[in-house]
């Protein structure tokens, strides 16, 4: 239930900072639930709902990273005791997997927070090329990194290449890299793609349980995330791709952070809407 009213109060509008019923209710819950489980759970979700409120474009930078840090607080020793226990989040889209204990969703979580949110530093993960060979994210420094999480079967993902293809094209390789990381369930569905659909830049197959999805915190598809040159994000959001483009292409121009959104907004909030499951799927 808990996970159903936060995947509600996710839809609220940008930019709102005031306290909504939900989370007033689940303070109350993780405050004062006679059920352990129940506390722990109210204490993810309100960690989940501040690291949320980090990522809103909208609101002032130095209020997002005190959301962080609040975030990081409630999240930090949720699981204390219970850490065994089953937990699942219901808002994933079908083929993105979760956390199987309230341990790994606290770790998952606090990883998100610290390595997810704009403001923080792209995590150090590695994947595999679809040429085979492995880099790491850091790999990207020194060049602003746009981060394409798709899957074959997600019909926006494809719409969205034409527009990718041109931003490669149109922008320096040496300033500015495209990095897609797949999250099919097999990797001959995206070398077939491939065949009929070029992607002109490094692509990686990661699958919908690795740990780039989870650290990343995707919880929908599309999901783009964009860093300048030291691995900082500096935007994430799902859905349409021209706000993103605008922002990866004033940061290529050296253009200042807190101006970047300028003429750029709206972003769509990054994690909803879920695009569908891929067929076959409940």
């Amino acid at each position: 239930m808990l996970g159903w009213l936060d995947g509600h109060r996710a839809f609220q509008l940008l930019g709102v900072v005031s306290e909504s019923p939900i989370d007033t209710f689940l303070k109350a819950m993780a405050a004062s639930a006679a059920n352990p489980m129940l506390r722990a759970s109210a204490h993810y979700y309100l960690a989940a709902g501040l690291m949320r409120a980090a990522n809103d474009p909208l609101t002032p930078a130095a209020e997002r990273a005190a959301s962080r840090r609040r975030a990081l607080d409630v999240a930090d020793g949720l699981s204390a005791g219970l850490e065994l226990e089953g937990f699942e989040i219901p808002t994933r889209p079908p083929g993105v997997e979760g956390p199987r204990t309230l341990a790994q969703a606290e770790a998952d979580l606090v990883a998100s927070i610290r390595h997810a949110t704009l403001g923080a530093t792209l995590p150090a993960l590695t994947g595999r090329r679809l040429d085979g060979v492995r880099e790491s994210l850091s790999d990207y420094r020194g060049r602003v990194l746009l981060i394409d999480f798709w899957a074959t079967w997600c019909l926006p993902c494809i719409e969205a290449l034409p527009a990718l293809r041109e931003l490669v094209a149109e922008l320096p390789a040496d300033r500015f890299a495209l990095l897609a990381i797949s999250v099919d369930d097999e990797l001959d569905a995206v070398t077939e793609l491939l065949k009929s659909e070029p992607m002109p830049w490094h692509n990686w197959h990661a699958g919908p349980a690795d740990d780039l999805v989870r650290v990343l915190d995707i919880h929908a598809l599309p999901t783009y995330v964009l860093a300048d040159e030291r691995g900082v994000i500096l935007a994430r959001a799902a859905g349409p791709l021209d706000a993103l483009t605008c922002m990866a292409r004033k940061t290529v121009a050296g253009e200042p952070p807190d101006t970047l959104a300028a003429g750029c907004l709206p972003l769509p909030a990054a994690g909803f809407p879920a695009a569908p499951g891929p067929p076959g799927r409940p």
